[in-house]
C-alpha cells in the first residue's frame, strides 16, 4: 500500500503532465464518479448560483488557457436559464498548468479577489481581456491595476496575492482534480459525472437537461 507521501507525490508528477484541451476542444467524453469517495463540491471555492441547486457544476480550469476561456463563455450563455433560476451552481476550481507563464500569478489573484467576494468578476475580467495580459512584460503590475479598476482594495488584494494560503489553496484544487482523474482542461463535473474538453453550447445544454429529468 502506498503511504500517503507516496501518493501526493504520483499526483503532482501527474499534475505536470496535464495538459490544456487543444487537439478536440469539442469531443465529449464522460466518466461516471458515483463510486468515489471524494465530495465533488469544496465548501471553500467560490460558487456562481445557490449552494442547494439540484445540480452541481464544477469547473477545473487554467486563466491562460484559450479553451478555458472559450468554455467560460458557453458558460455564460446558460446562467440565465440555469443559474439565475436555481436549477444549477457553478464552482471553478484551480488547475494552473505550468506551461502557462502567468497562470500560477492569475490563479493567485483570482483567490485574492475571492478574499473580497470579486472571484467571478475578476474572473470574467481575466477571459476578456486574456489576449491582452498574455502578452504583459509585468503580470503582476496588470493584475493589481485590474484589481484596482474593479473596486477591490490595493493592499487586501496584495497580501492575499502573495500569501502562502494562495498557494497552498491553488495546489490542493490540482490535487483534488488529479483524484477525480483531471488529464487535462478545461474538464467539468456535473453531478456524478466527469466530462472532459471545452463543451459546446449543444452539448453543455443536452447535458444539463438529461440532470434535470
Amino acid at each position: 500500500m502506498r503511504s500517503k507521501k507516496t501518493h501526493i507525490g504520483f499526483l503532482i508528477a501527474l499534475i505536470l503532465l496535464t495538459s490544456c484541451n487543444s487537439s478536440s476542444p469539442q469531443v465529449l467524453d464522460s466518466q461516471d464518479l458515483s463510486e468515489r469517495d471524494i465530495p465533488i463540491f469544496s465548501e471553500d471555492d467560490p460558487v456562481l448560483g445557490n449552494r442547494d441547486a439540484p445540480i452541481q457544476m464544477v469547473v477545473f480550469f487554467d486563466a491562460q488557457c484559450p479553451f478555458c476561456r472559450q468554455f467560460h463563455q458557453t458558460i455564460q450563455q446558460i446562467e440565465d436559464e440555469w443559474v439565475s433560476s436555481g436549477k444549477l451552481v457553478i464552482q471553478y476550481r484551480d488547475y494552473p498548468l505550468s506551461k502557462h507563464r502567468f497562470a500560477d500569478n492569475t490563479h493567485r489573484a483570482l483567490f485574492a479577489a475571492h478574499q473580497q467576494s470579486q472571484h467571478n468578476l475578476y474572473l470574467i475580467n481575466l477571459f476578456a481581456e486574456q489576449s491582452l495580459w498574455t502578452q504583459s512584460i509585468n503580470i503582476d503590475e496588470y493584475l493589481i491595476q485590474t484589481a484596482e479598476k474593479l473596486g477591490l482594495n490595493k493592499s487586501t488584494f496584495l497580501m492575499d496575492y502573495t500569501s502562502t494560503a494562495a498557494g497552498k489553496e491553488i495546489l490542493l484544487d490540482k490535487v483534488v482534480g488529479q483524484e477525480f482523474g483531471i488529464r487535462e482542461i478545461p474538464s467539468t463535473l456535473i453531478n456524478d459525472k466527469l466530462y472532459r474538453g471545452a463543451l459546446s453550447l449543444s452539448q453543455l445544454k443536452k447535458i444539463l437537461e438529461a440532470f434535470s429529468k
